[in-house]
């Protein structure tokens, strides 16, 4: 990297007229040491700093970022063969003003490529949680689907428990006296049958307490799915705006002053004015990478869901239907015998 040149300004005859000076400066060498050292360079850390100041000031963020950076003009280019820092380009005469605003539409343009880059890629991972959340949505259970399941424990419950005080109402009627007692007789005689219609009545209701939860667990999933994708939906363009603003502001910043002859000093631009804001590719990235996280571990519970919930369904609805044929048999045999 070249050493940085210092040009001495002094007032001229004119009002906001300067003049470069040619008087001795004793101090300068002192100057040049405290002005464009980095922060915190010393020998152990100059090498990482140098590799991070390779990278893109878009980028730099003080909060996750372990070096500090306090002007866009420490990081480095490339101009032509050499790496120099693009603070050295505008202020070293080697180079004309006609090569600095190349080098510097040169720096910007690689900077917002390499900027968009990384950018569009993590925006392509918020795309990836919709692809996620397509296998998950039909394994919630429908309002049908519980109706018919609580319609399903209710037969059950009624036809397995002959000594509720339903029954003894109902027993009190011609009709219903032979209702019950071919379902008591029926129970004598296949004594299986009423364990049938016991596991049918607690398979029933764990898979009512089973759906409930399960279905809490997937509208609590898409509630938070859809927050995280309103509010990622809604940072991309805050990030998209807030990165052209500062990339605009930044390029005429020395665009418009790499050629003004009367103020041929500008302060450095500070590394605020480019650095990464509130809402970054670094936190639109974690939050996309949670969402993506939590969504497959649903999805690949899936499996374990449907297995479980097919299980009960199969057992519950298999021992009510052999529970209502039998019933129902032995009820029209004992009513026309």
């Amino acid at each position: 990297m070249r050493e940085p040149v210092i040009r001495i300004f002094e007032p001229g005859s004119k009002p906001k007229k300067y003049k470069q000076s040619d008087k001795d400066h004793p101090m300068i060498d002192e100057v040049a040491t405290s002005e464009f050292m980095f922060p915190n360079m010393d020998s152990s850390s100059d090498t990482v700093l140098n590799n991070y100041l390779r990278g893109n000031p878009f980028l730099y963020n003080p909060k996750t970022d372990t070096v500090v950076v306090n002007s866009l003009e420490d990081f480095i280019i490339k101009a032509k063969k050499e790496e120099i820092a693009f603070g050295d380009v505008l202020r070293n005469p080697k180079y004309s003003p006609h090569r600095r605003k190349r080098i510097i539409k040169t720096a910007f343009k690689n900077w917002k490529n390499e900027y968009n880059q990384k950018k569009n890629q993590t925006f392509k991972e918020n795309d990836k949680v919709i692809e996620v959340i397509g296998d998950i949505s039909y394994l919630e259970y429908s309002w049908k689907a519980k109706l018919v399941l609580l319609i399903t424990f209710i037969v059950l419950l009624f036809l397995a428990v002959t000594d509720s005080a339903l029954w003894n109402l109902i027993k009190q009627g011609t009709f219903g006296y032979t209702i019950y007692s071919s379902l008591v007789q029926m129970y004598t005689n296949m004594y299986w049958l009423k364990i049938v219609g016991n596991v049918g009545v607690y398979l029933c209701l764990f898979l009512i307490f089973y759906s409930s939860i399960y279905s809490y667990v997937i509208k609590d999933f898409r509630k938070n799915y859809k927050l995280a994708q309103s509010f990622l939906t809604n940072s991309e363009a805050s990030i998209s705006r807030d990165f052209k603003k500062k990339y605009n502001k930044a390029r005429r910043y020395y665009l418009k002053r790499i050629n003004n002859k009367k103020y041929p000093y500008f302060p450095p631009l500070g590394i605020e004015e480019v650095q990464e804001g509130k809402m970054n590719i670094t936190i639109f990235n974690e939050i996309c990478k949670v969402t993506i996280d939590r969504a497959y571990v649903v999805k690949r519970s899936k499996p374990y869901f449907s297995a479980v919930n097919t299980t009960l369904r199969f057992l519950g609805y298999g021992c009510a239907l052999v529970l209502v044929v039998m019933s129902l048999y032995n009820i029209i045999i004992n009513i026309f015998s």
